[in-house]
């Protein structure tokens, strides 16, 4: 029988179409370093809410925008699939923001929305050029942030205080969770402006982060050592490119990037890149939105297999759903060992099979961790418990908020009601029964890392 779906919000929504399908595109053209891939300046979206122009709340998220090559060949072909730049403003089609946070956000709080494109191939994290290539992510990032001072309004006194809401999901939530520090820097350092980062299902690529010693074998074969890995494999080779040739360059100034490399490993400090690690050292506020059975992991680390989620359950061979299984426990085990536990700092960790679950307005409405609906856990961080954002400034002296922490369960989407969560029934197994024993939360217990790809099987270019 299927379990009906009530959600008590605290702030009331209704159903949102997803309407915003044009936005003025912006060239970057007046930012020398701003360039696409092509050498051309690279451009971003852009709209001012009409039914509130001077509202001061802004949402900038990121296209998605990923580690995608480590190597030239790679790099020269994969980068023709990203658009190139543009030397003058248009309207340019866009399928933000889809119902989900943005348009919520658009909707019910009137906030502008702004939108940056992923146009070369560094993650939005690049400074250079390689193999007649432009890798100017982060400048680009940069410079969107700056136009939106100079063009848009960011930051109009007139205005007051502004909220300034930054982040992505999947890999560009691991390029915001970086770029998030730095961000009043890009904007002059503004007194009336709030800085705090949305990331959405940036984990995931380091299931074995924080492990027992004694579990690491296990942990390693489980998640990498079979042939269905490959793509788990590829993906830590090119995030493993992006930090050696773009990210040390980058963030080598930011305090959370140094203190993060200073615990790893001597040649280990790529370890940063991931949220697995870096969250214990991300000071500056933000909330992020994860979960146990992260689609995007099992994506890559069982790419081959037979896998579905039918009514909560795995459906498959007994030895895949086993599988699918441990490494939930694995991944479960390094994100609550994360570290997410800073004031001024929000974690909501659900028990979905599900990826980017603030992006659609089904999933945002309906996941829940610890008894809470993401939609109202992100405005629980925003508003905390005010009917004005301003009354909770500044973010970083709030207390750290968690939510879903203390449970688990066995199966899939325990506990939840939407469609991606197999269906709405609710599994029958939420405890902590089974569940991998985690150690204090924010402890650090970093072992040497096996995401160095083995010789032979892949080998990252320098």
């Amino acid at each position: 029988m299927r379990t009906a779906c009530v959600a008590l919000t605290l702030f009331a929504h209704g159903a949102h179409a997803a309407n915003l399908q044009t936005m003025d595109g912006y060239s970057l053209s007046a930012y020398s370093d701003a360039l696409a891939w092509d050498g051309n300046p690279a451009y971003y979206w852009a709209m001012k809410n009409p039914d509130a122009p001077q509202n001061p709340i802004w949402y900038v998220e990121m296209t998605p925008c990923s580690a995608g090559c480590y190597n030239e060949e790679d790099c020269v072909a994969n980068s023709k699939d990203l658009p190139a730049g543009k030397k003058a403003n248009e309207q340019i089609d866009t399928n933000s923001p889809n119902g989900g946070i943005g348009q919520t956000l658009w909707d019910d709080h009137k906030a502008h929305l702004v939108k940056i494109n992923c146009m070369s191939q560094d993650a939005g994290m690049g400074d250079t050029s390689k193999w007649g290539l432009k890798m100017k992510g982060a400048q680009i990032i940069k410079a969107v942030f700056q136009d939106a001072v100079a063009t848009h309004g960011l930051g109009n006194t007139s205005a007051g205080q502004h909220l300034v809401i930054f982040g992505g999901s999947s890999g560009s939530a691991i390029t915001s969770l970086h770029h998030l520090p730095l961000v009043p820097g890009y904007i002059g350092n503004l007194d009336n402006v709030h800085v705090v980062g949305l990331h959405d299902s940036g984990s995931g690529g380091a299931p074995c982060a924080h492990v027992a010693s004694s579990d690491w074998s296990a942990c390693n074969e489980t998640a990498f050592g079979n042939e269905e890995a490959d793509q788990l494999l590829i993906a830590q080779a090119e995030w493993q490119y992006v930090h050696d040739e773009f990210y040390t360059s980058w963030f080598a100034d930011d305090e959370a990037t140094k203190n993060c490399a200073a615990d790893q490993p001597s040649g280990e400090e790529w370890n940063c890149i991931w949220p697995e690690y870096k969250l214990a050292y991300a000071t500056a506020p933000h909330v992020s939105i994860e979960t146990k059975f992260e689609k995007h992991m099992y994506d890559q680390a069982m790419s081959s297999l037979t896998f579905t989620v039918q009514s909560n359950q795995c459906t498959g061979s007994t030895e895949v759903c086993e599988r699918a299984n441990e490494i939930a426990g694995y991944h479960e085990t390094a994100m609550l060992n994360a570290g997410a536990t800073q004031q001024g700092v929000g974690f909501f960790w659900g028990q979905c099979y599900v990826h980017s679950a603030s992006k659609f307005e089904s999933t945002l409405n309906t996941n829940e961790a610890g008894g809470t609906v993401l939609y109202d856990a992100l405005m629980e961080y925003f508003y905390r418990g005010n009917d004005d954002w301003t009354a909770a400034t500044p973010y970083s002296s709030q207390p750290n908020l968690q939510w879903g922490t203390s449970d688990s369960c066995n199966g899939f989407s325990c506990g939840t009601c939407a469609a991606d969560c197999g269906g709405g029934d609710v599994h029958p197994v939420c405890s902590r029964a089974g569940a991998t024993p985690v150690s204090p939360a924010g402890a650090k217990t970093m072992k040497p890392s096996f995401w160095a790809i083995p010789q032979g099987v892949l080998s990252p270019a320098k």
